[in-house]
């Protein structure tokens, strides 16, 4: 039975993702290759081959330059990773990935205090930012991103 898109996304191609842009950020001046980040995550070259093609396909990876030895093929072209790529890691910040770290900071505050009033207030907070107030939280926090208020 073949594995459905998210079962691919969620255990193969994020998987390549995080770990090349891992990599890309440890070594910035170094190619890093498909056979580097399958080495790291112990993969088969099917395996490599499949996330490249879902993941140039989706637009994620790019080539960067040459293969570092002529006919040396897919595998071992540098790679670079998109905007998109760095969205998808949480490299780069969405009005989502924000409004998820402000609840689980919430979260600890409410956690984490002895004051009762600032848990009982931390946790009126997270009620109001989740369920149906998160398209509320959504928009304030593309505008602590990007500075724009919203509604104007």
């Amino acid at each position: 039975m073949p594995r459905s898109a998210d079962d691919s996304w969620a255990s193969q191609d994020l998987p390549f993702l995080v770990e090349l842009e891992a990599q890309l950020q440890l070594s910035p001046r170094t190619p890093i290759s498909a056979r580097d980040v399958g080495n790291a995550l112990s993969w088969t070259d099917i395996d490599l081959i499949r996330s490249l093609h879902n993941l140039r396909r989706g637009g994620y990876i790019r080539d960067q330059g040459r293969p570092r030895r002529a006919g040396a093929g897919p595998l071992i072209t540098p790679l670079d990773v998109t905007e998109k790529a760095l969205y998808a890691v949480g490299r780069w910040p969405t009005p989502e990935t924000a409004l998820n770290r402000m609840i689980t900071a919430l979260e600890a505050i409410a956690e984490n205090t002895d004051d009762e009033d600032t848990r009982t207030r931390a946790r009126k907070v997270l009620n109001g930012l989740t369920g149906a107030g998160r398209a509320i939280g959504i928009s304030v926090a593309a505008a602590a991103i990007t500075g724009q208020i919203p509604g104007q």
